[in-house]
């Protein structure tokens, strides 16, 4: 998965997905969801800047 292409994370429950560009929503488990949350941060909202 690349950064850019990540549109949205969601969590909910115990449930957590990336939502990407093309529509493909990726399942976070929960051992990765530490390391995702640092990476993008706490927001669900992921600001991509495209050039």
């Amino acid at each position: 998965m690349h950064k850019n292409h990540v549109d949205r994370m969601r969590i909910s429950g115990s449930d957590a997905w990336c939502e990407m560009s093309n529509g493909a929503k990726l399942p976070i488990s929960r051992g990765k969801r530490k390391l995702v949350k640092l990476y993008f941060g706490n927001e669900t909202k992921v600001h991509n800047e495209k050039s």
